[in-house]
């Protein structure tokens, strides 16, 4: 299974926006890297920090979303305008959606920090803007989630804390 999930929460002492990004891992096991296997201590990490106001995660193929992040990494790419970093992966969504064999693809969330927090769901060959939650993933392991965010022993928890996510997500994943 595989799930990222992001959330926007208002910080309630001090009214700034921000992004919460749990994942089950936080790993890919099973990853090939030119060719050889990667033991699951040193797999990929699903989120990557792009930019002091840019996390992008995402679910899928390793090897499509490395391609993907190795050719955002450039100076120009970041200085680009939001569009056009929407653009970029999303784009990269669809082409790899029409060359990989299976079907497979990747899916991404970006999440952008600064004046304006906003979360990015790019999947199902669509992208969705300004989401206040967004999961990509597979769906089994995203009701996993749901049933465990919502379970009465984490109810007395705030959603911005790392314990009623990271617990949410501890159900979810049985590598912990």
């Amino acid at each position: 299974m595989i799930l990222v999930v992001a959330k926007k929460e208002i910080n309630s002492d001090t009214g700034s926006e921000l992004v919460f990004i749990v994942s089950d891992t936080r790993l890919t096991a099973n990853y090939t890297y030119g060719g050889l296997p990667l033991h699951w201590k040193n797999s990929v990490v699903k989120t990557s920090i792009l930019d002091v106001n840019l996390a992008v995660s995402w679910a899928g193929k390793c090897d499509v979303a490395d391609t993907c992040l190795m050719k955002f990494n450039s100076r120009e790419m970041k200085e680009s305008p939001k569009e056009e970093i929407i653009n970029f992966f999303y784009e990269s969504h669809l082409n790899a959606l029409d060359t990989d064999e299976d079907n497979q693809g990747v899916d991404f969330i970006l999440s952008f920090g600064g004046e304006v927090t906003e979360i990015v769901e790019i999947k199902n060959r669509n992208f969705k803007r300004n989401c206040l939650t967004a999961w990509i993933g597979t769906h089994s392991a995203f009701n996993d989630f749901q049933r465990n965010i919502h379970s009465p022993s984490l109810q007395n928890l705030p959603i911005y804390t790392y314990g009623k996510s990271h617990a949410a997500c501890r159900g979810v994943c049985r590598y912990f």
